[in-house]
């Protein structure tokens, strides 16, 4: 029954996560779609995903009676993630390749030009600058892409699970026990 239990808040939670990631996409797209390749607003998408897992967690754990060992509490945050992950991945490609194909490059083109002027600010010679930006390019072009998309989950599974890892050791709680005799 724990298990079933377990899936059934993760699903739950990993849901309500994903919905709110696409509402943060949409938003950014309609605003101004570079602040998609800003590295504050991916710091910010995390924060605000750590603090719902946390959230998921918590309230996981008050369900079940207040305290938590570290397995369940690592599987709980795993799933929720997977789960939010799986439809983050969906909208973006539907995003990416549907919506608007288009997106990609021109995200890829305002990544390069905020490379380009943080490392001409930084004072990098022109010939490391040109060679960064055709990396750069490189990449998220194939970021964006279906396979690339498909990769990124993958990597976002790692991270997930490291994550989760992590969580899931501040999650638990066992009930205190008298050992004095």
């Amino acid at each position: 029954m724990e298990k079933s239990n377990i899936f059934n808040h993760a699903l739950k939670f990993g849901f309500i996560i994903g919905i709110v990631n696409i509402i943060i996409g949409i938003l950014a797209y309609m605003v101004g779609e570079t602040l998609m390749v800003k590295w504050w607003f991916g710091l910010l998408i995390i924060v605000i995903n750590i603090a719902l897992i946390v959230y998921s967690g918590t309230q996981y754990r008050s369900s079940v009676g207040g305290y938590m060992n570290f397995k369940t509490a690592f599987s709980v945050t795993f799933v929720t993630f997977f789960i939010a992950g799986i439809i983050g991945t969906i909208f973006n490609i539907l995003l990416y390749q549907v919506i608007d194909p288009e997106l990609p490059g021109r995200l890829a083109t305002a990544a390069v030009e905020q490379t380009e002027r943080m490392m001409t600010n930084m004072g990098a010679p022109a010939d490391r600058i040109d060679e960064q930006l055709q990396t750069i390019e490189g990449r998220m072009n194939d970021q964006f892409s279906l396979m690339g998309q498909i990769k990124g989950f993958g990597i976002a599974l790692i991270i997930y699970a490291v994550l989760s890892l992590i969580l899931g050791a501040i999650l638990k709680k066992s009930e205190k026990t008298d050992s004095a005799v």
